[in-house]
């Protein structure tokens, strides 16, 4: 597939399409972990000069998503199980943190659009239950903006990224969706008391429950 981007469309949007076709291209397989991107290859894809493709590897190597190694160049990075375990460990801090300043700063429009994605989660499963991660990014992400900390939703979106993909969680279970749903219910309960230290309880509650799920899943993938 090859990308047009005109004239009017490039610059920043420009280099915001590259980042995302690349993006879609780890998350479908188009672009596996190792594999080396060339510039010029890149530059032919999206029908874009260098400058816009040094400046989306730019942005995918602080994403994690690409990594520079001399005399190989840029490539699509490894995401093992350990990274991902190493990343949850870190990221439970950075969600419980994010919990907290939410029920500090919360406007209730904020609160109501988390719960509409959270009732998306509940119904959507059954028809797409690859769309339950998406749908768990978005909730995530809306509540780490209603901590009004920038810095908490830039670390957070990162983590989520190179979560998201690589593919390193599978889609969630049936009987996983519907405690998602519930902790996620308490959490906006929490939020919306305004009682931050119950919010922030509460989340990583959530997340040690989904790590204690995960490595289960990861335990019976072994032994089939």
């Amino acid at each position: 597939m090859q990308y047009d981007i005109s004239e009017n469309q490039k610059g920043e949007t420009g280099i915001s399409m590259i980042v995302k076709g690349i993006r879609n291209g780890i998350a479908t397989g188009k672009y596996f972990p190792g594999m080396k991107l060339r510039e010029a290859a890149i530059c032919k894809e999206f029908s874009a000069s260098r400058t816009p493709v040094r400046e989306a590897f730019r942005i995918l190597q602080n994403d994690g998503l690409l990594v520079y190694t001399p005399q190989r160049g840029v490539q699509v990075a490894f995401f093992s199980k350990k990274n991902l375990y190493d990343s949850l460990e870190l990221r439970i801090y950075v969600e419980a943190l994010s919990a907290k300043k939410a029920a500090e700063y919360a406007t209730a429009e904020q609160i109501a659009e988390a719960r509409q994605i959270n009732e998306q989660i509940r119904i959507c499963y059954c028809d797409n239950k690859s769309l339950t991660t998406e749908l768990d990014w978005k909730i995530h992400m809306c509540i780490a903006k209603m901590g009004n900390n920038e810095y908490v939703v830039n670390v957070l979106e990162k983590m989520m990224n190179s979560q998201m993909y690589f593919n390193v969680y599978p889609p969630f279970g049936e009987w996983r969706v519907f405690d998602s749903y519930k902790e996620h219910n308490d959490i906006l309960n929490a939020i919306e008391a305004h009682l931050p230290e119950i919010a922030e309880r509460y989340m990583e509650v959530h997340f040690y429950s989904s790590i204690h799920c995960e490595k289960i899943n990861a335990e019976k993938q072994k032994d089939e």
